[in-house]
């Protein structure tokens, strides 16, 4: 599931345009609150867990509460940041970093958000948080359909490397550049499975096309599958297919006479 279409604000903490200098590096430690980040202007990268989130005037960024990381500005700029509380706890997303088409429109809806919340009179929680969710349900509108090409490379290397046993949904999520907890929803509302289920179909119909050639050993198969032994592929295979791999190889072979 998409991060912004699952954002719940329970309080809006802050709206604030951060002025940050080239090559200057802080440390942020047990984030208060939620953010969303955007950028008028510059470059600055968020290092969490071994990735980096880049924020430049073509992203948006999810940054989540409670979370230790580092922040290191590349380029001079300007960036506008909502700080915000929400009615359950949605930090198991982890740092986002998705691309907008319409960061005008963004950057005019801020600054309307940035003026509601300095009013001080009874409707300004009110006109906020309207104005808050109208943002998220545009980025939640663009980015909804972009979640196939959130996960286009990892898929490329899923259907490259289907056969190494060291395949896992980490691996696939590093590579998309989101949380390991994101990549599952976000793969099986994608693809309507889970990826460890996805991955498995994947093997077992490789070694069903490769079991209709006699030219390659069970064995073999089983290597080239991405299984770590024949008997785990062979368990594998029969609660799939219902036939062990030998008898789906002689149940073919016998179709052929």
């Amino acid at each position: 599931m998409n991060v912004f279409e699952n954002i719940r604000v329970s309080q809006i903490d802050s709206v604030v345009l951060i002025e940050n200098a080239a090559e200057q590096t802080r440390r942020i430690n047990n984030r208060f609150a939620y953010a969303i980040s955007f950028c008028i202007s510059g470059q600055i990268t968020y290092h969490f867990e071994g990735k980096d989130y880049v924020s430049s005037p073509d992203r948006v960024i999810f940054i989540p509460m409670g979370k230790t990381y580092t922040v290191t500005c590349e380029k001079s700029g300007i960036f506008p940041l909502i700080n915000f509380y929400c009615c359950e706890d949605i930090s198991e997303y982890g740092f986002c970093s998705l691309g907008l088409e319409r960061n005008e429109y963004y950057l005019k809806a801020f600054e309307s958000l940035r003026k509601s919340f300095s009013l001080h009179n009874t409707t300004r929680d009110i006109r906020c948080l309207a104005a808050f969710y109208d943002i998220l349900s545009h980025i939640a509108g663009e980015t909804v359909n972009s979640d196939s090409l959130i996960l286009k490379g990892a898929m490329q290397y899923l259907e490259a490397n289907y056969s190494d046993p060291a395949l896992n949904n980490q691996v696939l999520a590093d590579i998309a550049n989101i949380s390991e907890v994101y990549f599952r929803k976000l793969f099986s509302k994608v693809y309507s499975l889970p990826p460890g289920k996805y991955i498995q179909q994947l093997r077992i119909s490789k070694a069903k096309e490769l079991l209709k050639d006699n030219s390659m050993s069970i064995s073999q198969i089983s290597e080239n599958c991405g299984y770590t032994s024949v008997y785990h592929f062979s368990r594998a295979f029969k609660a799939s297919v219902g036939q062990s791999p030998g008898q789906y190889r002689k149940s073919f072979a016998s179709t052929l006479f």
